[in-house]
C-alpha cells in the first residue's frame, strides 16, 4: 500500500555521502559495536553485505550502511539508537514508520555512480532501498 506522504530522503544521502570522517574503515564497526551494547542484535556479514541489520527481539528494526554514515530505523526504535551514538552528529537517520511501508522518495540521479536503483524512485520502502543496495 503507497502511503499517502512520501518522504524525500535525498538530502539525508547527500549529507552522508559528503560527510568526511573514515565510517567505511572504522566508524562502521565502532557504531554497530555501540548499538550492539543496548539490547539491540546486530548483523553484519562483511564481504557479503552493504547493511548492518539492527533488530530488537527478533524483530528488524533498522539498517546501517556500511558505505556512507546513514541509518534507516524504524522511528519507534530512532531515539534509542540515537543515544548509542550520541557522539556521532554526522550520521545522517531516516526514520520511517514502517521499514517495509511505501514511503521514501529519492531524486532521480542520486547514487547513479554508485548503484543502479532498480524500483519506483517516487515511493518505496525502507525495506526496498536496503535490499537494492545492500550487495557488494
Amino acid at each position: 500500500m503507497i502511503n499517502e506522504i512520501v518522504m524525500n530522503i535525498t538530502n539525508a544521502i547527500k549529507k552522508a555521502n559528503e560527510a568526511d570522517v573514515l565510517w567505511s574503515v572504522s566508524l562502521f564497526f565502532t557504531c554497530i559495536d555501540l548499538i550492539s551494547k543496548d539490547e539491540f542484535f546486530v548483523s553484519f556479514w562483511e564481504e557479503e553485505e552493504n547493511w548492518a541489520s539492527v533488530s530488537f527481539k527478533d524483530v528488524v528494526v533498522g539498517y546501517v550502511w556500511r558505505k556512507h554514515p546513514l541509518i534507516l530505523v524504524d522511528s519507534g526504535y530512532e531515539d534509542r539508537i540515537k543515544l548509542c551514538l550520541k557522539e556521532y552528529q554526522f550520521i545522517s537517520f531516516i526514520a520511517v514508520k514502517s521499514l517495509y511501508e511505501t514511503e521514501l522518495s529519492i531524486d532521480d540521479g542520486i547514487l547513479k555512480d554508485e548503484i543502479d536503483l532498480h524500483f519506483n524512485k517516487d515511493a518505496f520502502s525502507a525495506e526496498e532501498f536496503w535490499f537494492q543496495t545492500n550487495s557488494i
